[in-house]
């Protein structure tokens, strides 16, 4: 079996364990039984697993019993509001971090920003003091955030555009993709007339993609068949200007964040994917009832934990002269609100 293929995972499966014993087992962690080390150890070696390097440089130092400057640990930093709802798209985010750090040999120890009595120096001071030299930053609930903080052999990575200073390499969730995704299938379920609705601040801390995308792809249609979007700064607005719109425009599809579009239009009396079609930018595993777009919020986490930890191998500390912007595609999600129109007509 080629090296670049196993991980601790395959391993696990394998031995039918967990990816954490697997790595304890590797490292000769005291609570592993030595059988199950030798049994690991040998599965290994018959794989042909080959270590992290910066896991085995951290191995010899502890059976030396030097003092290491480092551990085998990433700080995922959670920025929005202290308490603030964690929604399903986010546990996804957080669950890809954690799963693919710990198959690779690493642990992942969450902090937060916005906590009670916290300082982003603070904050850094703690992370460094721990020998957390990896960090990824989660996104932040506003736009063009600029953080006092010193990353001086520290490597990093920051989730999406929020984050303005310092500018570090960042994984993002393709915004722009996405619309361009959602008009195609539309288009292929015999769709004409789509409209796009999209919350201002949402849009803003996007770097205004969504309606890069919107924009474009109108300048190749006739011009009766161009809709302007539909935006919006709160739900009462949405709910004000949703019916004036809606008529003047006439709408034979909708794209939105927003769940409360889909109520709009069963308000009319119009049923969602038989008489307007209805398409989510940010589909989960909440949203069965929807078609829609999937951000693959958890392969950006993965994506993430990746960055990170091959900048650490690298000895990529600091910031970056020149940041990499790494895009994560979404896929398309059919669903019953999205039907190709000759099914509905027949019925």
């Amino acid at each position: 079996m080629s090296n670049r293929k196993v991980t601790m995972r395959t391993i696990a499966e394998r031995a039918g364990v967990s990816v954490m014993t697997v790595s304890r087992a590797l490292s000769n962690h005291p609570e592993i039984s030595q059988k199950t080390r030798d049994r690991i150890h040998g599965l290994a070696t018959e794989l042909g697993y080959r270590k992290n390097p910066l896991v085995s440089a951290l191995m010899k130092q502890r059976s030396s019993g030097k003092a290491p400057g480092f551990t085998t640990t990433i700080a995922h930093v959670h920025c929005f509001p202290f308490g603030h709802t964690v929604r399903r798209n986010l546990l996804n985010l957080r669950e890809g971090i954690r799963v693919q750090a710990e198959e690779i040999g690493y642990d992942v120890e969450e902090f937060y920003l916005n906590e009670p009595g916290m300082t982003p120096r603070r904050l850094m001071e703690i992370i460094k003091s721990r020998g957390i030299r990896g960090v990824v930053f989660e996104h932040f609930f506003d736009k063009d955030i600029e953080l006092d903080i010193d990353l001086s052999g520290v490597s990093s990575v920051a989730i999406m555009h929020t984050l303005k200073h310092p500018n570090i390499n960042r994984v993002v969730a393709n915004e722009y993709q996405a619309v361009l995704t959602a008009v195609d299938e539309l288009i292929q379920r015999d769709y004409r007339r789509w409209g796009l609705i999209l919350n201002n601040r949402q849009e803003s801390m996007s770097t205004m993609k969504r309606e890069a995308a919107w924009l474009q792809m109108n300048q190749e249609l006739p011009e009766e068949r161009r809709i302007p979007i539909l935006k919006f700064d709160s739900q009462s607005e949405l709910c004000r200007r949703f019916d004036d719109w809606f008529e003047k425009y006439r709408p034979d599809s909708i794209i939105t964040l927003s769940h409360m579009v889909s109520n709009l239009i069963s308000r009319r009396g119009l049923r969602l994917g038989r008489d307007v079609g209805f398409a989510l930018l940010g589909w989960n595993e909440c949203d069965e009832g929807f078609a829609g777009v999937d951000p693959n919020w958890h392969q950006v986490g993965v994506a993430a934990a990746n960055q990170v930890i091959d900048q650490m191998n690298r000895n990529e500390f600091n910031v970056p002269t020149t940041p990499i912007s790494t895009m994560i595609e979404g896929r398309w999600v059919d669903g019953p609100t999205a039907v190709k129109l000759d099914s509905v007509r027949a019925c």
